[in-house]
């Protein structure tokens, strides 16, 4: 039997939608970058986003600390080393943690409609309790779950708020495809550039909430 070749192994990994979990291998034999590591998360979480979609009914009714959790169960999968409520300044929602101090911070919100102040206290707690604004530890996210209609307009609402709220804050990515942006901030520590990735989940299912029909008027039974 013949050896199997890197590039038939990268075709079997994305046919069995393990493209992930096979480039976090190739990191970890490479010459990781912060970079790199950070790009896998950020994909990780937008295919548990997909997933989590999938079963609305199940996850409307959750608390915050429940979807927290499942996402975190999700991306353990993929081989990062993650953890739930560790100590970083305080505890925080979700942490990944790898070789060279390398150290990534989710803060998770649920609303339940436009909220404009919640997620301001989440971030800033991942701001100013959470980040360290090392080399290596310069980027999270903050992760909103959404049990209620158009994610889109949720993220834009906080998209505007975020820059009419807060100094020294710039978009440096948005992506209406894919649902999310990207924020860079001054770090209150180090006064070096921290990247935010703001990304809304939907768990919304409308019969939940008394939503039956797209008709005009009756759309609520």
């Amino acid at each position: 039997m013949s050896e199997v070749s890197v590039d038939q192994l990268k075709l079997v990994a994305k046919r069995a939608n393990l493209t992930i979990h096979f480039e976090l291998l190739e990191y970890w034999v490479g010459d990781p970058s912060p970079e790199a590591l950070v790009s896998l998360i950020d994909r990780a979480i937008d295919e548990c986003s997909t997933a989590m979609g999938q079963y609305p009914k199940e996850f409307d009714p959750q608390k915050e600390d429940q979807l927290t959790i499942t996402l975190i169960l999700q991306l353990s999968k993929y081989g990062f080393d993650v953890a739930h409520d560790a100590t970083s300044g305080g505890h925080c929602d979700i942490v990944i943690k790898d070789a060279g101090g390398f150290l990534w911070l989710g803060e998770v919100k649920k609303v339940s409609g436009i909220n404009n102040s919640h997620l301001g206290g989440g971030f800033d707690q991942l701001m100013l309790r959470y980040a360290t604004g090392l080399p290596a530890q310069d980027q999270g996210s903050l992760v909103i779950f959404c049990n209620c209609p158009r994610i889109d307009e949720i993220l834009k609402s906080w998209l505007d708020f975020l820059l009419k709220e807060y100094n020294d804050t710039s978009i440096v990515q948005y992506d209406d495809k894919n649902i999310f942006f990207k924020s860079n901030h001054k770090s209150e520590k180090t006064g070096r550039p921290y990247i935010v990735r703001h990304k809304p989940i939907s768990v919304y299912f409308p019969p939940s909430h008394k939503v039956t029909s797209l008709r005009k008027r009756a759309a609520r039974s």
